[in-house]
């Protein structure tokens, strides 16, 4: 897994905080067995990596160089991994998936309550659907707020962020239950200057995560098809 991490990194991946996601997303995909996975937004496919060698993959991205590169890695570490060039919104199958993959995607989407509204029919009857989003009042932004000052988005290419009512209401009106909810990392304000000090995987945002946990730079949900009850 080093291998893989070092090479995202050189692809641009640096920050220690999109591995700690990865791997909690992984160990939810894992503990629930195997099958045939779509990851809408797989960009280089570094994430797929995690998974275990029970999974399938089929990656859809809108860039040529991240599709070409998430080919080329898995073929490196052989893994059966396969991906098209598609944009998510205008992606068409007749293929159902035991999992469906929506990380860090809705963000960027110009309409994500229709695109939302497709992932439960990309899903197998008992399959899952699993989202990841940013969080809007994370902790650094409840900061800022102390002192008047707006929000600020963790990508510049984001069009939203979203809070959890926002979020789940989102969910809830796609046609998705949510079945599991889980928060991950502690984004500090001045970050760039605590993280030397209080590393990413330390004890002690784990503490505060504990007990902020709507404070979470990342909101994880892992949902099914409504009246799905297999």
């Amino acid at each position: 897994m080093d291998e893989i991490i070092e090479i995202g990194k050189s692809l641009g991946y640096k920050g220690e905080y999109t591995y700690l996601r990865y791997e909690k997303i992984a160990s939810i995909l894992n503990k629930l067995g195997s099958g045939t996975i779509l990851n809408i937004g797989c960009g280089f496919g570094i994430f797929d990596h995690y998974l275990s060698e029970r999974f399938k993959v089929l990656g859809i991205d809108s860039e040529r160089k991240e599709i070409e590169k998430a080919k080329e890695l898995a073929k490196k570490f052989s893994r059966y991994f396969e991906y098209k060039l598609t944009d998510a919104m205008e992606f068409k199958t007749n293929e159902k998936f035991d999992f469906v993959l929506c990380s860090e995607l809705l963000e960027h989407l110009k309409d994500d309550s229709k695109f939302i509204e497709k992932l439960k029919h990309f899903v197998k009857p008992g399959g899952y659907v699993l989202i990841t989003v940013p969080n809007i009042q994370q902790l650094r932004n409840r900061f800022r707020g102390l002192f008047g000052l707006k929000p600020i988005f963790m990508d510049r290419t984001h069009l939203r962020e979203y809070t959890r009512k926002e979020i789940e209401t989102l969910i809830e009106n796609s046609g998705l239950d949510v079945l599991e909810m889980h928060r991950i990392v502690i984004y500090f304000p001045f970050e760039n200057i605590i993280k030397v000090f209080i590393r990413p995987r330390s004890r002690i945002r784990r503490s505060i995560l504990r007990l902020l946990p709507d404070a979470a730079s990342h909101f994880i949900y892992l949902c099914k098809a409504k009246g799905d009850e297999t």
